[in-house]
């Protein structure tokens, strides 16, 4: 009896929609109401509807309360850009073989809405060309709706906020052997889900250019995301460091994917929640990164890509998630273990036994077996702390793997560049050590921070002798710390002409969290377009900055310094012609935490008509300084009266007369100056990065100061600039491990005959044999 009964409440009414007879407007209105409307029979319980010719809609179709499952027979129904084609308010909907196109709608969903507990289930169909406020595609709009979705491709949609192709508001969404290529969220996150408080669940399928400001394939706010076997390639965000995902709060569990992005950025910005089988560009979607996963082109529909001979996919991917099909419908496993990725390759072959003579080893390679501790192409295990020293100068081509152990690079006069397309290093937790380098022409996408170095969950950085250079970002146009317990310090180097864009912060430096320690350095002609020319700092945290040179930075509020939340405490500072609109060269923006402390330093700006060297709140301390106006804290006017901007890292020299000189406050006196003069040299102190020294000079020159030398040799430990003069301009480079005659010392320097020429180089990274101490 209970049988007699089932079928009776499933029984179907059948009707053909494309005669003028009986339109799907009416064909819905049956079945929805079981009565009949216009030409079409009365519904029933389950009403299928056979599509026999393109739709184009004139009128918004009713919403779906009843059960219908339409047949599209390859046919097309069009919203004609003014419509979302159908609207499922508690019923239930089977779209099978159809092409929804041109919907639209300015709100959620521009080709279907799920609400009220509706369930949607698709069968190999295209969602294409579709435009929605949210949900470019599809929105579920409340906690109880279902979608299954099989077999179907999503093309060219577009969101003008969240979710290009789905929001997901709530409810289950289950996606198996589909495809999702070039859809958009225009101006918000995820380019193909926006996900919160739901659960989705994606297998077998692939994306390929899609696009958001946040997370190209997916953003998450909250809820449960998993995407198994899935091919990722060529998504970008345009925004936040996330190519693939982006999460802000729920789970992501990515198992046996592909994912190579892109862009400059990451992939899985912020961590997945579980991570296993995985093979990624980057490495931040799984344990190694790959560069090159051999696929072939796109192709097919559902779009995929197929794996070439020698794919590292092939075989690899971890049995207890392995599907018994891939997205074509393919048998796994075909090999000795499924393939990694949407696609189960009946083709390819495994890669030959690896070249002789073996592969070379290059800085990529080098970070991962550092990181691992394993060999990775041709570079041998790392171990413990390992040190990378630098033969030649290199431009990326790719985005360096992150760093997540104990690395030193020895840079021996050499520069690393971005290229303009690429962050140069991002430290996630490990221990970096930066010599003797130059890092230039970093770049992060256009909202993105930290252009030269990223720095985050409790990474160190130290930086010596180098240069940061024509770095780009949004916030911290070289380096951006982000985290409470990261620190960055930073020695004898120079910052020239990295900028902080799109309404940024940080033209040099963006304190976000932590620590920042800075000495005997130099920040010249770094801008934000915002706030902090050379350094901002933020929220919390500890900003230091000692015997340092800022000059010709700019920005809109806070031309030199900004301090937004970190302790900032300045000593022994040079700042000279710096520009802002708000706070030439200092701006203190918050009363407690955000406090400004100065002491033994320079102010001196060349417009102040208008402008003041100091705005913001008023400095928690300013003692012993000397500012040319009183907007610091101290009565101000008197003119330092300096040398012209040389050396690097740049500074002034004090003129003679100079009222810095012997002024400073002796509390706050440090041990020597920018340039390793001791302090003091008189009867006091000198105020400034730069002590002018007894005998009259602002640095330690060539005359009465140098000695003579006539039996001693030095053997250099780096490779070694070669000076026209103590901190002069750059000639040539010694090699490490050269053995030289020194002729001459100053402090801090020798004077050597190398290869028939005379010049000067560091005392810090020689060994000394014979007599070669100064008296």
């Amino acid at each position: 009896m209970s049988l007699l009964l089932i079928l009776t409440l499933i029984s179907l009414a059948t009707a053909q929609v494309g005669a003028s007879t009986c339109s799907l407007a009416d064909h819905i209105r049956s079945a929805n109401t079981n009565t009949s409307f216009g030409g079409c029979p009365q519904g029933t319980s389950h009403d299928i509807i056979t599509i026999t010719e393109d739709i184009t809609l004139s009128e918004a179709l009713p919403p779906v309360i009843g059960t219908i499952t339409i047949e599209g027979n390859g046919h097309s129904i069009s919203g004609a850009d003014q419509f979302r084609i159908f609207d499922i308010s508690g019923g239930r909907l089977t779209l099978r073989n159809l092409t929804l196109t041109d919907g639209y709608w300015n709100g959620n969903g521009g080709a279907i809405r799920l609400r009220n507990g509706g369930t949607l289930t698709v069968e190999n169909s295209t969602f294409k060309d579709n435009r929605g406020h949210r949900g470019g595609a599809i929105a579920m709009v409340s906690g109880n709706v279902v979608a299954t979705i099989s077999g179907s491709s999503f093309i060219g949609n577009e969101s003008e906020l969240q979710g290009g192709v789905f929001v997901l508001d709530g409810g289950t969404a289950t996606i198996r052997n589909s495809s999702f290529v070039d859809n958009l969220a225009e101006r918000a996150w995820g380019g193909v889900f926006h996900a919160q408080g739901s659960r989705l669940s994606v297998t077998n399928s692939t994306f390929n250019g899609n696009e958001g400001l946040a997370g190209g394939v997916l953003a998450i706010l909250s809820g449960q995301a998993a995407f198994t076997h899935v091919t990722m390639i060529d998504n970008e965000s345009a925004y936040l460091g996330d190519d693939a995902f982006y999460r802000s709060g729920g789970t992501i569990a990515l198992r046996n994917s592909l994912v190579s992005n892109r862009g400059p950025i990451e992939d899985c910005d912020r961590g997945l929640t579980v991570s296993e089988g995985n093979l990624s560009r980057d490495g931040t979607c799984s344990a190694l990164p790959i560069r090159n996963l051999m696929l072939g082109d796109l192709t097919g529909a559902p779009a995929y890509f197929p794996l070439q001979d020698g794919s590292p996919a092939l075989d690899v991917a971890i049995a207890d998630y392995c599907p018994a099909t891939d997205q074509l419908g393919a048998a796994r496993p075909q090999g000795d273990g499924c393939d990694v990725g949407a696609i189960e390759s009946t083709t390819a072959e495994l890669a030959l036994t690896p070249v002789v003579p073996p592969p070379p080893c290059p800085l990529f390679d080098q970070i991962v077996a550092a990181n691992t501790d394993a060999p990775s192409g041709g570079c041998g295990a790392g171990e413990g702390h390992d040190i990378i020293k630098l033969a030649e100068d290199i431009t990326l081509e790719a985005l360096l793997p992150r760093i997540t152990s104990e690395i030193t690079i020895e840079g021996n006069g050499h520069t690393l560049s971005g290229d303009s397309r690429f962050r140069i290093f991002s430290v996630d937790g490990g221990v970096l050590t930066i010599n003797n380098l130059t890092l230039t022409k970093g770049r992060v996408a256009a909202n993105a921070k930290g252009g030269a170095l990223m720095v985050q969950n409790g990474g160190k950085v130290i930086i010596n002798d180098s240069r940061l250079s024509d770095n780009v970002a949004k916030e911290g146009g070289a380096i951006w710390i982000s985290t409470a317990n990261a620190s960055v310090t930073i020695n004898n180097s120079s910052f020239v002409g990295n900028q902080a864009l799109n309404h940024g912060a940080g033209g040099a430096i963006d304190l976000s969290d932590g620590r920042l320690v800075i000495k005997k350095s130099s920040f010249v002609r770094n801008s934000a377009s915002a706030i902090g020319g050379a350094i901002s700092t933020w929220r919390s945290g500890e900003a230091i900055v000692i015997n340092s040179t800022f000059s010709g930075n700019r920005a809109e509020t806070g031309g030199a310094v900004y301090s937004g939340g970190a302790s900032t405490t300045l000593t022994h500072v040079t700042m000279v012609d710096n520009y802002a609109n708000d706070g030439v060269a200092l701006h203190s923006y918050d009363s407690y935490a955000g406090r400004i402390h100065l002491r033994n330093s320079i102010v001196q700006s060349a417009d102040l008509h208008r402008i003041t060297n100091c705005a913001g709140n008023p400095l928690a301390q300013s003692i012993g300084n000397l500012i040319n106006d009183d907007s610091c804290g101290v009565a101000g006017g008197a003119d330092p009266t300096l040398g012209e901007l040389t050396g690097e890292p740049a500074w002034y020299a004090l003129a003679s007369g100079s009222p810095a000189i012997d002024a400073a406050e002796p509390r706050f006196c440090l041990e020597l100056d920018q340039i390793g003069t001791p302090r003091p040299q008189g009867s006091g102190c000198d105020i400034g990065a730069i002590e002018r020294s007894a005998g009259g000079a602002a640095r330690t020159e060539t005359g009465s100061d140098t000695q003579d030398l006539s039996s001693c040799n030095v053997t250099t430990t780096h490779v070694l600039n070669f000076r026209d003069g103590p901190y002069g301009a750059r000639i040539g480079a010694v090699p490490e491990n050269a053995i030289v005659t020194a002729t001459a010392r100053t402090a801090g320097w020798f004077q050597v005959e190398y290869e028939g020429a005379t010049g000067w180089i560091s005392a810090d990274y020689v060994e000394k044999e014979g007599d070669c101490d100064l008296d």
